[in-house]
């Protein structure tokens, strides 16, 4: 029987939701007590609607983007709750944001420059700016250059940026409200 292969973007993403989980950031609750503030989640409409914005996908020219997701939205949160996490709900979130990046990396210029290991780890940064309004944690990086990609050179900076873009998009920190 053949092993199932797992798509390098939808690696990059569970890679990036591991190292969030397993982070040795603090999370410690803070002097004057735990925050009043409601922690939430996107649900389904918003998530959706933030990738179309962040991504500029028009999605009425991706009918397999509009298609996933009407055949999926059950799969994501209804209210932005937290407990409507689960595994498929993530695995959701990580299909669709694949679908929404393939698009965007599409449409993307300049990704035959990218070619040295410092425009690579720039690329990084972008989709970090892009989906979470932060640099990459130095832990990401390491994480996402470690990806074995295989093809030809324009292949694989396509790869990457699908890769580096489906992680971001589908991380916690991006689902978060």
């Amino acid at each position: 029987m053949r092993k199932p292969v797992i798509p390098t973007w939808a690696l990059a993403a569970l890679t990036l939701v591991t190292i969030s989980l397993h982070s040795n950031e603090s999370h410690a609750v803070p002097a004057d007590g735990p925050s009043t503030e409601t922690v939430g989640i996107k649900n389904f409409s918003q998530y959706f609607k933030s990738m179309e914005r962040i991504t500029s996908v028009q999605t009425n020219k991706h009918p397999e983007i509009i298609s996933y997701y009407l055949a999926n939205v059950t799969r994501l949160p209804k209210l932005g709750r937290v407990e409507e996490i689960n595994g498929p709900t993530l695995m959701t979130y990580v299909a669709l944001a694949g679908l929404f990046c393939r698009a965007e990396v599409g449409q993307r210029k300049g990704l035959n420059e990218t070619k040295s290991e410092a425009a690579i780890v720039a690329l990084i940064h972008q989709y970090a700016q892009l989906f979470v309004d932060r640099d990459a944690r130095p832990a990401e990086i390491r994480a996402l250059l470690s990806l074995s990609i295989e093809g030809s050179p324009s292949k694989i900076r396509k790869k990457l940026a699908l890769s580096f873009c489906t992680a971001f998009a589908s991380s916690m920190e991006f689902i978060a409200l």
